[in-house]
């Protein structure tokens, strides 16, 4: 089983799941999956926990 954590866009602050691989690399980057943004993993880390789930309550 693949272990995951979420992370936040800086910019559009979407939150989506990374898997953990990303995390053991200090020069990795994420790409957000909403507007294209690329950032290091651990500001994404730190945005996801500051950021609201804007899907929370969407039926679909």
């Amino acid at each position: 089983m693949a272990d995951f954590e979420y992370v936040a866009c800086p910019k559009c602050h979407e939150k989506f799941m990374a898997g953990e691989e990303f995390f053991r690399l200090p020069q990795a980057y994420c790409h957000c999956p909403y507007c294209a943004n690329e950032f290091p993993v651990g500001v994404a880390a730190g945005e996801a926990t500051k950021a609201p789930d804007r899907r929370a309550g969407r039926t679909s």
